[in-house]
């Protein structure tokens, strides 16, 4: 996100609906009538590079158990001034804590989901359950205080201490019925790059022109290093392992397409911009968005407006970040009729798919 907010924990039972319920809500005697219904949990970092993942940047040596996750599923191609922060800590709709005990907050994430999945699998009801991390975002507060020379900085730390969290919530997962548990880890963008050495690890996604044109590469921009995130989805015997999925997808297509799993319908009169990408991991279609939209949140223009445009390989942008491009980045007709015929028609498409945007 582009303020710091602290994620909240929510924690749901039952069919996917409107409503967040309280773990208090679970009869452990009552069994699922239907056995084929599946659990859904999705985990969704905040600030997380694509390139902080040992599975997509061999650099990276700090996520052995987001690693193995690839490996068993499928992956899709510092110092801070606050030291408290007065923010609640929210259980669905209850406050538990406040303010946040930020050195304790992968401890209590880790609890709480564990125990969540493992009453939810004692009452044989399906469950969904949204893990928002407070990780990669700063403050960057570690459990345990830095030992001398071992102490690989601050983000690093980090990350690690986010990667066990994710590793405990799998192991559970794999101890309370993988079978019919699907596990979605993601992030919100990419890092905040202005924190330095607080900030991750954008992989190959960071060159000369997003340096030095659009003034970052990074989170707040839309180059790849801001909109390409690390995305991993796991459900043993259902999703072929250790595949990597050349599919453009969206965050946008997780609501889509939990709903499809759980078998039930989306509102008739609502629009929604993801698609049921369900094929796609399972391994029956590469066919993924052969369109994407990224409107403004308003961080860095006008709220509302196309920030940037994906149309198959080609990306045309509008705005690319906190700055101005120094020179306006556009391709004219006559440069593009030159390459090929096919790329000649590329700027009108554009504007084509902008317009009916």
């Amino acid at each position: 996100m582009e303020i710091l907010f602290l994620k909240m924990l929510l924690l749901l039972a039952g069919c996917l609906g409107g409503l967040f319920y309280h773990l208090s809500d679970l009869c452990v005697g009552e069994k699922r009538t239907v056995q084929n219904k599946p659990n859904f949990i999705v985990i969704l970092a905040d600030d997380v590079g694509w390139g902080d993942l040992g599975a997509n940047w061999a650099e990276t040596k700090d996520t052995p158990n987001l690693d193995q996750m690839a490996a068993e599923g499928m992956s899709s191609h510092g110092r801070d001034c606050y030291t408290k922060v007065a923010l609640p800590l929210f259980e669905n709709i209850t406050i538990v804590q406040q303010p946040v005990n930020l050195t304790g907050l992968a401890a209590e994430y880790a609890e709480k989901a564990t125990q969540f999945i493992q009453r939810a699998s004692e009452s044989g009801r399906p469950f969904f359950l949204y893990l928002a991390l407070a990780h990669m975002h700063v403050p960057l507060v570690l459990a345990q205080p830095p030992s001398s020379s071992s102490f690989p900085g601050p983000y690093r730390a980090s990350l690690r201490e986010m990667d066990a969290l994710v590793g405990r919530i799998k192991d559970k997962v794999d101890g309370c019925g993988k079978e019919n548990t699907f596990l979605w880890f993601t992030g919100d963008n990419g890092p905040w790059a202005q924190k330095c050495e607080l900030a991750g690890n954008m992989g190959p996604f960071s060159g000369a022109w997003q340096r030095q044109r659009g003034g970052s590469a990074a989170k707040q921009t839309t180059w790849e290093g801001g909109h390409r995130v690390p995305a991993l989805a796991y459900w043993p015997g259902r999703i072929p392992a250790n595949v990597s999925s050349v599919a453009l997808l969206s965050t946008t297509d997780i609501f889509p397409t939990l709903v499809s799993l759980a078998k039930a319908s989306l509102p008739p009169n609502r629009r929604f911009d993801g698609s049921d990408v369900s094929e796609i991991l399972f391994g029956q279609s590469h066919q993924g968005h052969k369109t994407l939209f990224h409107p403004n949140s308003g961080a860095a223009g006008k709220d509302g407006e196309i920030k940037a445009l994906r149309l198959a390989q080609y990306k045309a942008f509008y705005t690319t970040g906190l700055t101005q491009a120094k020179t306006p980045f556009e391709v004219s007709e006559s440069e593009v009729a030159r390459r090929s015929k096919r790329l000649a028609i590329l700027p009108q498409k554009l504007r084509t798919k902008k317009e009916r945007y």
